[in-house]
């Protein structure tokens, strides 16, 4: 009898890993399917770009579309402009103040604050004075 019980227990663990496996692929399938799906609603961007990296060779990204993500040092509703730092610039100092690097940003939409962690989505300009910035037309906080 105990040999009977082992065998319907092991027969038990069989059905259960057998049928966990096709759960699981069925699972894995449809996470492949729904991130594909949310990337191809998505624009096509090759990456996000930290302000490091930016300002490391700018003009390559002259009339591309970025996104570009960093920490909000400034903010001028009044010219609807937010200046963002790198944030690991940020994480070392503890103040907005110290960056080296500060890329200006213009966008009209609701405007972050001071210390808050965004990403940027906009095209690279020349502005008059022919400084570079990034005309955005998302930034959101992370």
């Amino acid at each position: 009898m105990i040999k009977n019980k082992q065998t319907v227990i092991l027969i038990g663990l069989v059905i259960i890993t057998i049928g966990s496996a096709f759960g699981m692929k069925s699972l894995v399938e449809k996470l492949n399917q729904t991130s594909s799906a949310a990337i191809t609603s998505q624009k096509n961007y090759n990456n996000v770009v930290d302000v490091e990296g930016f300002a490391k060779n700018p003009y390559s990204y002259l009339g591309k579309e970025i996104q570009l993500k960093g920490v909000v040092s400034f903010v001028y509703p009044e010219s609807q402009m937010i200046v963002l730092i790198d944030n690991k610039e940020y994480a070392s100092c503890g103040v907005v103040t110290c960056a080296i690097n500060q890329i200006p940003v213009a966008y009209s939409g609701s405007m972050p604050n001071v210390k808050d962690f965004v990403i940027a989505t906009g095209k690279v300009s020349q502005s008059n004075d022919g400084k570079l910035l990034i005309k955005a037309t998302e930034v959101k906080s992370q």
